[in-house]
């Protein structure tokens, strides 16, 4: 399953262009996806790109096992809470939301989502599973490359730069 998370990752995030990925590695406690964001324009489109490639190993779970795992969530640098930080600061930091040029200033904390209305709750969901739709239509597109990626990631455990280029 770890593996398959990963590989996810990687072939998302080099199939849009959003970043680079140095290297892939399992451990007894699940993956890591080491990376680097390319620095590119702030946009909406952006913002969903850069949440599809975190949510892209849910998405490569969903696509190849059936269902997708916790293994996303529950800590403050897991792949759900970024992706949901991102779509709070387009939609409370950025201007980039439903509410037009709004800005609250800095990054909100996670906490503000639980004092949103419906509406805006309904509205980041809206996006954060467009995001998903995103990385699961990449993912079908490239869906050899995702489980062969996964298949050498199981086999070695770490996968470095080279390999990913040679793969990717």
């Amino acid at each position: 399953r770890a593996a398959v998370h990963e590989a996810g990752h990687a072939v998302v995030m080099t199939a849009l262009g959003v970043g680079e990925v140095k290297a892939l590695r399992l451990s007894p406690n699940g993956g890591e996806t080491r990376l680097r964001w390319f620095n590119i324009d702030v946009t909406r489109d952006m913002l969903q790109q850069r949440c599809a490639a975190h949510l892209a190993g849910r998405a490569a779970e969903i696509l190849l096992l059936g269902e997708a795992s916790g293994g996303a969530g529950g800590t403050d640098d897991s792949d759900l809470h970024v992706a949901t930080m991102l779509m709070l600061q387009c939609h409370l930091s950025l201007g980039l939301g439903d509410m037009g040029h709004l800005s609250l200033g800095a990054p909100p904390p996670a906490a503000t989502l639980l004092s949103m209305s419906g509406v805006m709750r309904q509205n980041m969901q809206r996006d954060l599973d467009r995001a998903l739709t995103i990385a699961l239509e990449v993912l079908q597109q490239h869906q050899p490359l995702l489980e062969s990626l996964a298949r050498e990631l199981e086999t070695r455990g770490f996968l470095v730069e080279v390999d990913l280029t040679a793969a990717l």
